[in-house]
């Protein structure tokens, strides 16, 4: 869970670089996956459900901007 966590904050800055998310936006996803790293983990959780469980927990904490982490990418 800890990379995934990781992946997600650095790619919400890579959407703040590209205009998807404020500075603010950025900052409040990044501070709230922190926290999320830090909470205790189901060891017996699949990796899917892990993944699931942060993305839901980053929704509660965050809001709506939670939304904005699966901006599709342009091709």
């Amino acid at each position: 869970m800890d990379a995934d966590i990781r992946g997600s904050q650095a790619f919400a800055r890579a959407l703040e670089r590209v205009g998807i998310l404020t500075g603010e936006e950025c900052q409040r996803i990044v501070t709230v996956f922190e926290e999320i790293r830090k909470e205790p983990v189901d060891a017996n959780a699949a990796d899917e459900d892990t993944t699931l469980m942060s993305f839901a927990s980053l929704k509660e904490h965050a809001g709506a901007v939670a939304d904005k982490i699966h901006t599709p990418q342009p091709q």
